[in-house]
């Protein structure tokens, strides 16, 4: 009895002090200063037209180097396709050249086996007369 008197009271207290933390969370939270974050949307017009100033000269300057970086990424993007081509005719070629194979080895048995059939069938005859 004294046993489980004892592991309501340590749950009662264990329940007071998670309360009491949850309180002072709370209560730090609600209290603690405002950051210094300035609101995104609250943008005066002359920092607008300074970022349209900005982003128009930065995008002029760099234009030239943008082309160049894009004419890089279409030649790279040209040799990959080549490369793949490449790539797939030779599997292709590959394939062919197996089934060619599959073909003959298949075709030599068979007639092996009509070889054989026709000995055997000799042999049959000859065994007969």
């Amino acid at each position: 009895y004294q046993r489980r008197v004892r592991v309501v009271t340590s749950c009662r207290e264990a329940g007071r002090v998670v309360r009491e933390a949850a309180k002072h969370f709370q209560d730090v939270q609600r209290y603690r200063p405002a950051t210094g974050r300035k609101d995104k949307n609250k943008l005066t017009a002359a920092s607008n037209s300074q970022r349209l100033f900005m982003k128009i000269q930065d995008s002029m300057a760099l234009s030239c180097l943008q082309a160049v970086q894009q004419a890089y990424k279409n030649r790279a993007q040209v040799e990959a396709a080549a490369a793949r081509q490449d790539r797939v005719l030779l599997q292709r070629h590959q394939h062919k050249v197996t089934l060619a194979r599959v073909d003959a080895i298949r075709n030599a048995a068979r007639i092996e086996a009509l070889h054989k059939r026709e000995q055997d069938d000799t042999k049959i005859r000859e065994s007969i007369y």
